[in-house]
């Protein structure tokens, strides 16, 4: 089992309370991403919509759909998933898939 990071634990509490909710949502995998909905039985293709290479989860948007790569590489200089990122805001990245 894995330890507890207490400085990321420490650098999600202080978040905005919008950031804190999207990023629980990735980890937990209730969100509104078309895998978590297709379960729900509220969409009938669980397929990224942006790429369509796979189903779309937390961890495929987040690290591994071709579509979200070049936004992976600004905001974590690394074009797929890693375990250890530092700082980031779950807004940036909610915003890749649903723009305001």
């Amino acid at each position: 089992m894995l330890g507890v990071n207490t400085r990321l634990s420490k650098d999600a509490l202080q978040l905005a309370r919008r950031d804190v909710r999207i990023l629980v949502s990735l980890l937990t995998g209730h969100n509104t991403l078309n895998r978590h909905l297709a379960l729900l039985r509220k969409q009938s293709d669980a397929s990224c919509p942006l790429c369509e290479d796979e189903q779309e989860t937390s961890l495929h948007f987040l690290g591994r759909c071709s579509a979200t790569m070049v936004r992976r590489i600004q905001y974590f200089e690394r074009p797929f998933w890693v375990a250890h990122w530092a700082h980031w805001r779950p807004q940036r990245m909610a915003e890749t898939r649903h723009p305001r």
